[in-house]
């Protein structure tokens, strides 16, 4: 009886990209054609929600099967907590990370399980920068300029915000002195991403591949920086990155911006896509990629640009930070779907786990994405310092039974899942349900 393989298992992630940017989700300019080319022939998920509206916080939910607030926070990755590489490396896959995201590097405990862990720094050593470290000079010192901070802002607001603003002309300042004479984007695009994954694969393996690529594009302004932009397009992208940082306490003002941020922003996202395409024909080219194989895609969070009164993404409960599009395609092992049922991306390993045969970790909270349905989808929001220490619970979300009901810094609402903008607050016209949902939200508050 001829044995049975394990299908190459390809884990693509993208930073930054909320649902209704994509093309296979009704967004109508046509900046997604390769993922929109995707969902038509895989499983993909019109109701897919992050565990939480930042990278670390969401990362924690799709690589450990984990809320940010279980084990003592989001920080770092350790035990009890289990990355799906490390169960796929016992299950006997080759496991392969290529990204440039400082809060997924092996700084924070993601490294575990992977035979190859490239974390491509920016940075001449490689390492991430000191002001992450938690326990270096520069760390501290922006530790208790932010208790300073928080500490006026409670109790002399008006000169919390004189200093606030004067911090960001002095940092403005100094970015554009710095950008002048050497400018370092802090993290790789989608070429340099794809070059260090061609090069990893040149060395073949007997094993089944789990691959996990990450794209950093569309994260924050100006979204992306090099290659293939004449000068005045540069200059857009420099103006838009110093427009938002300056007036980001003047929404107000900031808002005057919006469309060159929302162009930007699509910008940016056709370049991941573009980036994701060029990979994937590669995978496909050498064989990696094939009809037995699984390929997800998935982003980790979305991006408030103005929506409900914000820009960035902030930890904030709304669709725009926490709905996000999810893939699922393998001709063989996976029919094309469209899926309306709320899922979580705290269901990523096991699912993960299913397909590859594997047995999953006895302290993931997930279930498999395609039989454990049928359960509420959380999402906690969590603040912390820029090094992820000094946590700030604000609040969390709950979907459940065509609902969304919102507890956020004290403020209650609820949302049908029909109305994505989120325009209609039915709390005190549905009381009832915003009771019940309540109840069940009250044992995944941070």
């Amino acid at each position: 009886m001829p044995k049975k393989t394990k299908p190459n298992i390809i884990l693509i992630t993208f930073d930054d990209c909320r649902a209704d940017r994509m093309g296979f989700l009704g967004y109508k300019k046509n900046i997604t054609p390769f993922l929109d080319s995707i969902a038509a022939k895989g499983f993909y998920f019109k109701n897919a929600f992050a565990t939480g509206a930042g990278s670390p916080q969401s990362f924690v939910g799709s690589m450990t099967s984990t809320y940010p607030s279980d084990h003592g926070g989001f920080s770092y990755v350790e035990p009890p907590r289990v990355l799906i590489s490390e169960v796929l490396q016992k299950a006997g896959y080759r496991t392969v990370a290529v990204h440039s995201a400082a809060y997924l590097s092996d700084y924070f405990g993601y490294d575990s399980g992977w035979d190859v862990f490239n974390y491509l720094s920016p940075f001449k050593d490689g390492d991430v920068s000191e002001g992450l470290k938690s326990d270096s000079l520069k760390a501290r010192f922006l530790g208790k300029v932010a208790g300073v901070k928080r500490w006026l802002n409670s109790h002399i607001p008006p000169l919390a915000w004189f200093l606030g603003f004067l911090e960001k002309i002095i940092l403005v300042v100094r970015k554009l002195v710095k950008s002048s004479r050497n400018f370092t984007p802090p993290f790789m695009v989608a070429e340099e991403i794809n070059a260090e994954v061609k090069k990893i694969l040149r060395e073949k393996s007997d094993k089944p591949l789990f691959l996990w690529v990450h794209y950093m594009e569309a994260h924050e302004l100006p979204f992306f920086w090099r290659s293939g932009h004449g000068l005045v397009k540069k200059i857009k992208y420099h103006l838009a990155d110093t427009f938002s940082f300056v007036l980001g306490d003047f929404p107000k003002i900031n808002k005057l911006f919006k469309n060159l941020y929302l162009e930007l922003y699509d910008v940016s996202i056709k370049k991941v896509d573009d980036g994701i395409k060029d990979l994937f024909s590669y995978l496909q080219a050498q064989g990696i990629a094939n009809n037995k194989s699984v390929s997800i895609f998935f982003s980790d969070h979305g991006e408030e640009i103005f929506d409900h009164g914000d820009f960035g993404h902030e930890q904030r409960p709304f669709n725009v930070n926490l709905n996000i599009p999810l893939i699922f395609y393998s001709p063989e092992k996976i029919k094309p779907c469209a899926e309306d049922v709320p899922v979580s991306l705290i269901d990523i390993p096991p699912t993960i786990a299913a397909l590859a045969g594997a047995r999953p970790a006895g302290v993931w909270k997930g279930k498999d994405i395609f039989t454990g349905n049928g359960r509420p989808v959380v999402s906690q929001l969590i603040d912390c310092d820029g090094n992820l220490t000094n946590p700030r619970p604000l609040g969390a979300t709950i979907i459940w039974n065509g609902y969304k009901f919102i507890n956020y810094k004290g403020e209650k609402s609820l949302f049908s899942l029909d109305d994505r903008k989120e325009i209609n607050n039915l709390y005190s016209s549905a009381p009832k349900i915003a009771s019940e949902l309540e109840k069940k939200l009250k044992q995944f508050m941070p």
